[in-house]
């Protein structure tokens, strides 16, 4: 009889940047797995979360498929003596498949005739066969940067915590990386951080749910995507369109919970660029935006965990770590409107950025020339030549910054702002950024 069978593998945080490439890996490795094993099956799903990857297999038969294959054996001449009677290397290649010496056949082929058979392998039992192909199928995943914990060998994303496995009611008995499977799992790791028993394959879900995991990475994106935007329109506007945002933050949490925050408007001074590049890139917000595309005084954080309680104190503590980096930022770039990008190029010299290459004022020299030498061949004169020139000279100035040091992203786009903010002409500047 057919039954499902649910796979988890429970261990520390994955990075989340690996994640969504593993759930896939694990999917496609088990798929085949089974395959190869000639285990028959409905389809195979994969789930995960920053604490455990899931494969639940529908209608995964209880034995292997009924194999025949044919087998080569001796030539004629050795297993046939001169009377045609069966040699003894004939009668025990035919004991080796189960046959008798009649049921051979006699093929021609370029070095000569030789007798073939059939060899006929019975199906197995489906407890007999995943413990043999399900551990290797996690250990061999494609794991960039593993690690190895205590003093075995084992290597993976992180270190393994349980296994759970269970086909049907009944568990699995399997063993990955020193870990031995049962039907216990384990819950959220703050709503319900004990452990959860699973009754069966197919009660799994509703099961995990009940501890606080919501295991399907699909519909967190999808909480977190419609969270997302119902709370910007109670701003007036719109989260930031960023799918790999959606995606790291899907990863980071098993119960995504958005909230909305809010900023001074003072902040707004600074480039829309700064923003978001302090809300994207170091604090996993999404940014509010109107209906042109500028930044609103707010944005879109997820909690990890069920809204509701505690949440204006999780509002509260989210909008003073951004504020505070806010101020950080507002400082730098007032500093850095302070000192005319020209007069930085000098700093370019301590600023060395390939061994054997010189320095960035050596670069930027370079860049000049070369501007320089391809005007001159397009036909341009002096006058014409020198905006691009002035572009050249300042396009790295900006890697000395304040700013661009604590935020790198910035590289060439502050360096345009402030070109354009300290009097520079258009086209340098969008030349600079």
């Amino acid at each position: 009889m057919n039954k499902d069978l649910l796979f988890e593998v429970g261990s520390d945080e994955i990075p989340a940047r690996y994640l969504l490439p593993a759930i896939e890996e694990i999917k496609h490795r088990t798929a085949e797995a089974l395959e190869s094993a000639r285990l028959g099956f409905n389809r195979v799903d994969s789930y995960g979360t920053p604490r455990r990857l899931v494969v639940y297999v529908t209608g995964l038969a209880h034995k292997s498929k009924d194999a025949t294959s044919r087998v080569r054996g001796p030539s004629r001449k050795v297993a046939f003596d001169s009377e045609g009677n069966p040699t003894r290397a004939l009668l025990g290649f035919s004991r080796s498949l189960g046959i008798e010496p009649s049921d051979v056949v006699i093929e021609q082929e370029s070095g000569g005739e030789y007798v073939y058979g059939l060899k006929r392998e019975a199906g197995r039992a489906v407890q007999e066969i995943l413990p043999e192909v399900l551990p290797p199928v996690v250990m061999g995943m494609d794991c960039p940067h593993p690690l190895r914990w205590g003093d075995s060998d084992w290597r993976w994303y992180r270190p393994i915590r349980w296994v759970t496995c269970l086909f049907g009611d009944d568990v699995v008995s399997l063993e990955v990386a020193g870990v031995k499977s049962g039907r216990t799992s384990f819950g959220h790791r703050t709503l319900h951080p004990g452990e959860v028993e699973i009754p069966s394959a197919s009660r799994y879900f509703p099961a995990i749910e009940d501890a606080g995991v919501i295991v399907d990475h699909r519909r967190r994106r999808q909480i977190i995507l419609t969270g997302a935007k119902a709370l910007a329109q109670e701003a007036s506007g719109k989260p930031l369109h960023d799918k790999g945002l959606l995606d790291e933050v899907t990863c980071l949490c098993e119960n995504p919970a958005p909230f909305r925050g809010e900023f001074s408007p003072g902040y707004l001074e600074l480039p829309k660029e700064v923003l978001i590049t302090v809300m994207r890139h170091h604090q996993r917000y999404f940014p509010i935006l109107d209906e042109s595309g500028n930044v609103l005084p707010g944005f879109i954080g997820v909690r990890d965990g069920i809204g509701g309680y505690g949440m204006d104190n999780v509002r509260r503590g989210n909008q003073w770590v951004l504020v505070a980096r806010l101020e950080d930022a507002l400082f730098f770039y007032s500093q850095d409107l302070k000192t005319p990008l020209s007069d930085r190029l000098p700093e370019l010299k301590g600023v060395y950025f390939l061994r054997g290459a010189g320095t960035l004022w050596h670069k930027a020299g370079r860049l000049v020339q070369i501007t320089a030498y391809l005007g001159r061949s397009l036909g341009f004169t002096e006058s014409e030549m020198e905006p691009a020139l002035e572009a050249a000279r300042l396009a790295k100035c900006d890697l000395v910054t304040l700013l661009v040091r604590e935020l790198p992203e910035l590289e060439g786009i502050m360096g345009g702002h402030y070109a354009r903010a300290q009097g520079a002409g258009e086209p340098v500047a969008k030349a600079v950024s």
